[in-house]
């Protein structure tokens, strides 16, 4: 069966492009034909890199930094997408995206956040000439509880137009539903689907021991004092920081190695070879979980917050959770629980099972 995928792959995320490795990889295990259809978003392009997800100008000394570093850190996803993804040749436009499908038996839209509200048709498998295979949506994510309130009765024709549909977590469940009356499936994230070891890459100059730090928004308040307490209780051990971010980069943390333009293969091992992990991003989570490692979650900002506590919820991750650094428990080093890793045994499960449903169906 040959397959298109389209998502977000042109984001400089290190979950953003593993997801879609991940979705590739499956596919091409079950012996279909697939590629990831080359479109970037808007916001993936670089006049959009002076302001943030939500719109707003950049913070100029996060901005600074990003131009400090931004060639190297492009450069390392450049070069994993080139070598580890099947792109099409790039795909500007509704037109160039129609002639790239013709003759495919179906496009899945997904993971990650292609279902915001403010996204462009397209991500909905919205376009003219209109495909005339299957539209399938695969953990599509609506990325945040809340969203723009325009051109909600088209994104409820768009979504009714699709013959399969998933999402990612329940709060994108539950705005599907009241736009386009649809209950869709809570389907697991691809990077859950499929080993990452083939992916993994051990670090040069790797410590022996050190406890990890990756954090997509600022730094908490207290994050130094934590950091010393960590070290104190559980021994030596260095604190490392990935960077997360091309163009606007927060201040770092205090930590004793900075990793300022990591490969996504290189990130993977980071956190394979941790003592513990502490971060705000989803993907990271999964990652922890996949490679059965002590994690925190640090507490974040509202836009992050809702996938973050969906995944919690969803695989009983609420020890993980830091309310406040300076709590008395926030420095346990807590490993996942044969509790979580059962639930997401199921649930991948269940996800499979979609998936093979839906080609089944074709």
């Amino acid at each position: 069966m040959k397959i298109g995928v389209l998502t977000f792959h042109h984001s400089e995320n290190f979950g953003a492009v593993l997801q879609a490795l991940a979705l590739q990889s499956l596919f091409l295990s079950w012996g279909h034909q697939v590629v990831i259809l080359n479109h970037a978003t808007h916001q993936c392009r670089p006049w959009s890199r002076w302001r943030d997800s939500r719109g707003r100008l950049a913070n100029p000394i996060e901005r600074i930094r990003g131009l400090l570093h931004q060639r190297k850190y492009r450069d390392e996803f450049a070069r994993f997408r080139q070598e580890a993804l099947r792109l099409t040749k790039f795909l500007p436009d509704s037109r160039a995206l129609s002639e790239a499908t013709r003759g495919m038996d179906l496009i899945v839209t997904g993971s990650d956040q292609v279902w915001h509200f403010s996204r462009e048709p397209r991500y909905f498998l919205h376009w003219n000439p209109p495909f005339a295979g299957k539209k399938v949506s695969y953990a599509a994510s609506c990325g945040s509880d809340f969203q723009p309130e325009a051109n909600l009765e088209e994104i409820g024709s768009w979504v009714r137009a699709f013959d399969f549909v998933s999402v990612r977590d329940d709060f994108s469940a539950q705005l599907i539903r009241q736009v386009a009356g649809r209950s869709p499936e809570v389907v697991a994230d691809p990077t859950l689907l499929v080993s990452p070891n083939p992916w993994t890459q051990v670090p040069d100059h790797k410590p022996k021991k050190y406890f990890l730090i990756y954090l997509l928004g600022p730094s908490p308040a207290g994050l130094a004092s934590w950091m010393r307490r960590v070290q104190e209780q559980h021994g030596p051990g260095l604190w490392i920081w990935i960077n997360g971010q091309a163009d606007r980069i927060p201040k770092p943390p205090p930590a004793d190695m900075k990793i300022w333009h990591a490969a996504p293969g290189e990130w993977l091992g980071w956190i394979q070879g941790c003592e513990a992990l502490l971060t705000d991003s989803f993907h990271a989570v999964l990652f922890a979980l996949q490679f059965q490692k002590p994690f925190f979650i640090s507490p974040t900002d509202c836009f992050r917050s809702p996938r973050l506590a969906d995944l919690a919820h969803r695989y009983d991750l609420a020890r993980h959770q830091i309310s406040h650094m300076e709590s008395s428990d926030a420095i346990s080093l807590v490993s996942p629980t044969a509790r979580t890793i059962e639930r997401i045994r199921v649930h991948v499960e269940e996800s499979l099972g979609f998936l093979r449903r839906v080609l089944a169906n074709q």
